[in-house]
């Protein structure tokens, strides 16, 4: 698993989950905007596609949409990768 966010990425599941609960608990919020499921990658997972609004602490007011990708492993049901940008 991997995930990358605001140009820093880790391999860590713990740490990544650290990352997203530090900016949740900053009062920054994401919606997801739109999703695109793009069926089965050549590495086994689902691919996807994201648009998320971020608002809040540390976002350019009054929000910034990010587009983002990764994928998830349907049978472990876990999330393999996911990147997210600063901006769609």
């Amino acid at each position: 698993m991997w995930v990358t966010f605001q140009g820093s990425t880790t391999y860590d599941a713990r740490d990544a989950m650290e990352r997203l609960l530090t900016v949740s608990a900053s009062g920054q919020q994401w919606e997801l905007r739109e999703l695109d499921v793009n069926g089965r990658g050549w590495h086994g997972g689902i691919d996807f596609g994201v648009v998320i609004r971020r608002t809040g602490p540390g976002v350019p007011a009054p929000s910034r949409d990010a587009a983002g990708k990764g994928v998830i492993d349907c049978p472990g049901g876990k999330i393999q990768l996911f990147g997210l940008g600063d901006s769609a």
